[in-house]
């Protein structure tokens, strides 16, 4: 391999090229995502305001000459939720391009940009799912972040209240193991506690059926939706769930401890939620201050050595808890062996 600045230049940015497409690629790879609305809109500011107005409800019926009635929009909940910086540097000695033969680099250098994502990913997760029941989560590196709604409450609470005065709100749908009666189940306490800022109830029809990265989880998420019939019976019950009214959605970072370890505890792996995509996606809110970005310093003078410096700024939130409703779950679902 020829050993000249020059081609070594050529070299490094072809890699740097190649970390900033990753980086591109692995910015929408995972269904946590889509979850979320992105709320960047290129200002300058160093948090993420979240505050809203409502004026929902009935509109009064009037006779022949009446008035209109005169409403006045509701303050919503507000809050304010800080950025995060990520930043990871990867070097390259000289010596390890001269005798790079089997391409490591290229290998080591998409993994940092996966490695950027996944932490990205995971405190998008940790909101909706990991730590939804939890008011703060301790992110890698000992971040601090808070998860609490503008009610100041977790994400997943039985104590979730409204600007005009309703208070004991729950979004929990309950303990029990996932299955289709305590599907049902989850949805009611959705459709009956499921309201607007100014207390109006609201319709709840999920559309998700979210579940973690646990194979006994995923296999119970799609014998319940994936059949005509009620899974492990021999009858002709019909299964409501079926035919595409529920998707299923894997977490694919969860079940996950706040450093991204694996939580082989009964805590997350037997919990599961639903949602209503379009409410939920109005719930959740991220914000970038700045894409994930390859910084290239290339051949330093007193060693040689090259590295690339990947950095991020953003900051999420949930900005009300409409939309979702959880399964504290500790237990296992039953297996019926249908498929």
């Amino acid at each position: 391999m020829p050993s000249n600045t020059a081609y070594t230049r050529s070299w490094f940015d072809r890699i740097n090229y190649l970390v900033q497409e990753a980086l591109d690629v692995e910015l929408e790879n995972d269904p946590i995502i889509g979850m979320f609305t992105d709320k960047t809109n290129g200002d300058k500011q160093d948090t993420l305001d979240i505050t809203g107005r409502a004026n929902d409800g009935y509109a009064n019926f009037t006779s022949e000459g009446q008035k209109a009635n005169a409403t006045t929009p509701v303050e919503e909940d507000q809050t304010s939720k800080n950025f995060l910086s990520i930043k990871e540097r990867q070097v390259f000695t000289w010596e390890s391009f001269l005798h790079d033969k089997y391409d490591y680099i290229n290998d080591t250098s998409a993994e940092l940009s996966k490695k950027i994502m996944k932490s990205y990913h995971l405190a998008l997760t940790h909101q909706l799912f990991n730590y939804s029941t939890a008011t703060t989560v301790t992110l890698p590196g000992g971040k601090v972040y808070d998860l609490m709604t503008p009610d100041d409450v977790a994400l997943v609470s039985a104590a979730h209240t409204t600007p005009a005065g309703g208070t004991g709100i729950t979004n929990i749908g309950g303990t029990g193991a996932l299955s289709e009666e305590n599907l049902t189940t989850n949805i009611s306490v959705g459709q009956e506690n499921m309201v607007t800022s100014n207390g109006t109830s609201i319709a709840y029809d999920p559309d998700m059926l979210i579940v973690p990265n646990y194979a006994p989880m995923v296999k119970k998420a799609m014998q319940i939706t994936g059949s005509d019939q009620v899974e492990g019976t021999a009858n002709n019950a019909i299964n409501v769930y079926s035919g595409g009214s529920m998707k299923v959605v894997v977490l694919k970072h969860a079940p996950l401890l706040a450093g991204g370890g694996r939580d082989t505890t009964t805590a997350r792996k037997y919990r599961w939620a639903t949602a209503d995509s379009s409410m939920l996606k109005k719930s959740l809110v991220y914000k970038w201050a700045a894409k994930p970005e390859s910084h290239a310093r290339f051949m330093d003078e007193e060693n040689g050595d090259s590295a690339f410096l990947v950095m991020a700024r953003f900051a999420f939130g949930a900005s009300r808890w409409q939309g979702y409703v959880q399964n504290n779950a500790t237990t296992a679902p039953t297996d019926s062996g249908a498929v």
